[in-house]
């Protein structure tokens, strides 16, 4: 484990004589070396929940700060009306009197406003996130540990880009609070290279490119929302400022065309979009052939 931005110019990671990681033993050690409150980031919903539970031993918190956190959990639980008969709440609620939480974008909003509002409180000493509560959420904590250095990244496992690490090692670290944050990584040398660790953690950012795609969805919605005026919308996008003029040029011309075949096509009308429109609206691929085959009849001959 390191600390700050690390120097690789000496040495080099050795499989044969690296001693093992066990996520006891770290959290232990930040609780000794009062790193505490933490972030840690695993990459998946089950092994979020699996590490939270897995760590209940640890005394974060004394008996009346165990007592006033199981108190306020109640108090947002009834203002939010969280039942008790999610599984996720009961279990959440027995872990947050124990200054420990957990994070993920398939718990109910209200669940997850609930963790981050006892985080915000300084009651959650410890919480297990995925990257999601590294994404446009100010609640910064003293440490960051990441579970490992690769994720997902939708058509297979990846090694963590370097501006994915610093999304969120960036949360290390209180402003006027810490003079300093920490950020450890549980590294595994038999699956992961002592060079691809020193490129995630010393590399320049990536690039950033916009996936903006005017599909005939994203337009229907677009002009559901503001009419004609999107193609006022369009250059005020990232799409349109990362792109030259040639390719802005076309941008422009390729919505406009599609505009005026969804007009033709009976999508749109002047002032809103029509039934089809709104079918083909929530289709992402083949919008307009299955929209036409909806419009047509054909889909409900199908079994």
């Amino acid at each position: 484990h390191r600390r700050r931005r690390p120097n690789f110019r000496h040495g080099s990671l050795n499989a044969l004589t690296a001693e093992p990681n066990n996520t006891n033993d770290l959290i232990q050690h930040i609780i000794d070396e009062k790193e505490l409150p933490c972030l840690y980031f695993a990459f998946g919903r089950k092994r979020v929940e699996e590490l939270a539970k897995s760590h209940t031993h640890f005394e974060l918190l004394n008996t009346a700060e165990c007592r006033q956190n199981k108190i306020r959990f109640e108090e947002i639980q009834k203002k939010l009306s969280l039942s008790d008969q999610d599984s996720n709440v009961r279990l959440m609620k027995s872990l947050v009197s124990r200054g420990i939480a957990y994070h993920h974008a398939g718990l109910l909003p209200t669940l997850k406003e609930t963790v981050e509002q006892l985080f915000t409180e300084k009651r959650i000493k410890l919480i297990f996130t995925t990257e999601t509560f590294a994404l446009g959420i100010n609640m910064p904590a003293r440490t960051v540990i990441f579970d490992e250095l690769r994720k997902f990244y939708g058509f297979g496992f990846d090694d963590l880009t370097t501006r994915d690490y610093y999304q969120m090692a960036g949360r290390a670290g209180r402003r006027g609070i810490d003079t300093v944050g920490y950020v450890y990584s549980r590294v595994n040398p038999h699956f992961i290279a002592h060079h691809t660790v020193q490129k995630i953690v010393t590399s320049p950012n990536e690039c950033v490119n916009s996936q903006f795609n005017a599909s005939y969805a994203t337009i229907l919605n677009l002009y559901r929302r503001y009419g004609m005026d999107l193609l006022n919308i369009y250059p005020k996008t990232f799409h349109y400022w990362q792109s030259n003029p040639k390719k802005q040029k076309r941008a422009v011309g390729n919505i406009e065309r599609k505009l005026i075949m969804l007009k033709k096509m009976k999508y749109i009308d002047s002032n809103d979009i029509t039934e089809k429109g709104e079918f083909a609206m929530w289709m992402y691929g083949y919008e307009m052939i299955l929209s036409e085959l909806w419009s047509h009849g054909y889909l409900e001959k199908l079994d």
